[in-house]
C-alpha cells in the first residue's frame, strides 16, 4: 500500500461506516464462516504500539476480525459499488479504511482514537475479554 495511492482519500467519521452497536469482534476461526446477510466482514491490521494500548489481549499477529451490520451509508455503497468487505490498517496517526469492491478499493481515512473507542466498546468473544 503506497501512501501516494491514497493521498486523495477522504477523511470521514468512523461511525459513518462502522457504528459500535453494529460491530462485533470474532476469533479468526469464526471469521472463516459466512457472515449474516445484513453484515460485512471487517479485518483490522494493528501496529504493536496501538494493540498494546487496547483494554483487552490482542492476538500475536496483531490482526483482529469482525462483522458489521450494514447501516444506511454502507447499504448504499454495498448496492452501488458491490462492497464485499472492509479492512482497517494502522497508518500511525490515522487508520486507512479500504472498502473491497469488484471495481477496486474505495479508500477513506478515520481517526485513531475512533478505532480505539470502537474496539474498546464493541461486542467481543470471551477470548478477547480481559
Amino acid at each position: 500500500m503506497s501512501p501516494k495511492s491514497y493521498q486523495h482519500a477522504e477523511r470521514i467519521p468512523l461511525a459513518q461506516l462502522i457504528e459500535t452497536n453494529r460491530f462485533r469482534l470474532v476469533m479468526h476461526a469464526q471469521f472463516e464462516q459466512p457472515c449474516g446477510l445484513s453484515e460485512l466482514p471487517v479485518e483490522l491490521e494493528l501496529s504493536a504500539g496501538f494493540a498494546g494500548k487496547l483494554p483487552f489481549p490482542v492476538p500475536w499477529d496483531k490482526w483482529l476480525y469482525g462483522f458489521v451490520r450494514v447501516n444506511e451509508f454502507l447499504g448504499r455503497l454495498r448496492q452501488e459499488k458491490q462492497v464485499q468487505g472492509i479492512s482497517l490498517h494502522d497508518w500511525g496517526d490515522q487508520f486507512l479504511v479500504l472498502l473491497d469492491a469488484p471495481t477496486g478499493e474505495i479508500p477513506y481515512f478515520v481517526g485513531r482514537n475512533e478505532v480505539a473507542q470502537l474496539l474498546a466498546d464493541c461486542l467481543k468473544p470471551p477470548e478477547l475479554r480481559k
